[in-house]
């Protein structure tokens, strides 16, 4: 037996994104009790993960950070557990883009994610993941306040 569509099938029978109205809801829950922070549904990271390039495409794997590498993206939850993994983009790209063109993106474009939402100062702020500076704003993501030498205490406070 190969090890690893063992492990990925493994994976993807036992952990996925919530894609329920029941689900999101324990799980914005679970971190609203956890760590005090509403709307929240995940943790979105990527991570290169060296590689020997294929012959042909060195430079298609070859990152900012000076080796071959591939793209892991993942979601955890708030036991840390993974609910949504994206592997093999080449090195060269950001996680931004890599998000951007994962079906990840497209899943919480749906209406379950609108469902649940708060209002903050007439702002709808619906369920959302919570991600690094790499990452664009939008709707589906919250990313920390860019770092500033004089930065207010409460955004440092956000960021933390």
């Amino acid at each position: 037996m190969n090890f690893v569509p063992h492990c990925w099938h493994w994976f993807l029978s036992s952990h996925q994104i919530s894609n329920t109205n029941q689900e999101t809801e324990d799980t914005i829950n679970e971190f609203l009790n956890m760590f005090d922070y509403s709307m929240y549904i995940g943790a979105l990271n990527g991570i290169h993960i060296s590689v020997k390039s294929p012959l042909e495409l060195e430079t298609d794997h070859y990152n900012y950070k000076k080796f071959y590498s591939v793209i892991m993206l993942a979601v955890v939850n708030c036991d840390l557990e993974f609910t949504y993994i994206n592997f093999g983009a080449s090195g060269q790209c950001n996680d931004g883009s890599v998000y951007t063109r994962s079906n990840l993106s497209k899943v919480l474009q749906h209406s379950i994610y609108e469902d649940y939402y708060m209002m903050i100062n007439c702002i709808k702020i619906q369920s959302h993941l919570i991600v690094d500076s790499a990452f664009v704003l939008d709707r589906t993501l919250m990313k920390p306040f860019p770092e500033r030498p004089d930065m207010p205490q409460y955004n440092t406070i956000f960021n933390y």
